[in-house]
């Protein structure tokens, strides 16, 4: 799996720690406030061997359903 790649899309995530900087430079620690344990594995089926980050699209997607809940379909 591509580090720089979102797992869902496949395109460029833009993560700072996979460019080589610190954390707390990355979009997602500031724009989303995304706590390490909200990790979306229990909404979509990622390996727990996964490496990469979701990009600033699929993450929002990922948001927007914890806070609405699980559809009824």
């Amino acid at each position: 799996m591509n580090p720089k790649l979102c797992p869902l899309c496949q395109k460029q995530n833009l993560c700072a720690i996979s460019a080589g900087k610190p954390a707390e430079q990355c979009w997602c620690m500031e724009e989303l406030k995304v706590p390490v344990s909200d990790t979306p594995r229990v909404l979509l089926p990622i390996p727990e061997t996964a490496t990469a980050c979701y990009c600033q699209s699929c993450l929002e997607q990922i948001k927007k359903k914890q806070q609405t809940g699980p559809s009824s379909s």
